[in-house]
């Protein structure tokens, strides 16, 4: 039985990378859809394109998590998601802020 058994969810990485994926979809979009110049520089353009990418692979890592939540896995491929996504999500926020300073 699973009971007895220690389980490694409860490592910080665990939570952080939900955490980290919906406060940075928020951030991106907002960054995105900041402004006047919405769509009508190649920057602007860019920051969309991110923004859209970035919330796809959201929605694929949050869903995923639930699933493999459902099933009582806690291996290596849910935490190998979760790390992904702390280095893709700073990566895009960090490049959006770059754009916006270049829009502006």
């Amino acid at each position: 039985m699973l009971r007895g058994r220690d389980r490694t969810y409860t490592l910080p990485v665990d939570y952080l990378g939900p955490a980290v994926t919906i406060l940075g979809v928020v951030v991106i979009g907002w960054l995105a859809l900041d402004g006047r110049d919405i769509g009508q520089s190649v920057a602007s353009i860019a920051q969309l394109l991110i923004a859209a990418v970035v919330f796809g692979l959201a929605v694929y890592y949050l869903l995923g998590l639930i699933i493999l939540e459902g099933f009582d896995y806690h291996g290596r491929g849910a935490r190998l998601a979760s790390e992904v996504m702390l280095v893709v999500i700073p990566a895009s926020v960090a490049a959006s802020v770059v754009l916006t300073a270049i829009r502006t």
